[in-house]
């Protein structure tokens, strides 16, 4: 994925910026604004790509993908080495901005089995 700013001035999501990946037949893009699990569809000249994804967005991405109560941190680590396509990414800096999110209160988890590592949405 990359990251993008919505350009066209006459989109109500003009100025907005998110995660982006294209369609399976490559004429669209499909835009994760701010990280959320809902997505929106694009044509391409509506999109600027700014960057690669981060590693803070992709993060929150991955978080708010997840459906369940619960989850094993293994699962969220995966998906933001797939978000981010960064194989080599280390777990510590995924569950740093993991918890940057928490402080910023754009996400709320804790820990509900330590030895498991599993994580449980609040």
């Amino acid at each position: 994925m990359r990251e993008v700013t919505i350009i066209n001035n006459k989109s109500p999501f003009y100025g907005q910026s998110g995660l982006a990946t294209k369609t399976a037949d490559g004429k669209y893009l499909i835009v994760y604004l701010g990280g959320q699990a809902d997505y929106r569809i694009f044509d391409a000249p509506d999109v600027e790509v700014t960057g690669p994804a981060t590693v803070l967005m992709s993060t929150r991405l991955a978080y708010n993908q997840i459906k369940g109560e619960t989850f094993p941190i293994r699962s969220l680590v995966s998906r933001v080495r797939s978000i981010t396509e960064r194989d080599e990414l280390m777990d510590g800096t995924i569950l740093r901005r993991l918890r940057e999110l928490r402080e910023a209160g754009h996400i709320n988890y804790e820990i509900a089995d330590n030895h498991k590592a599993i994580y449980r949405k609040l």
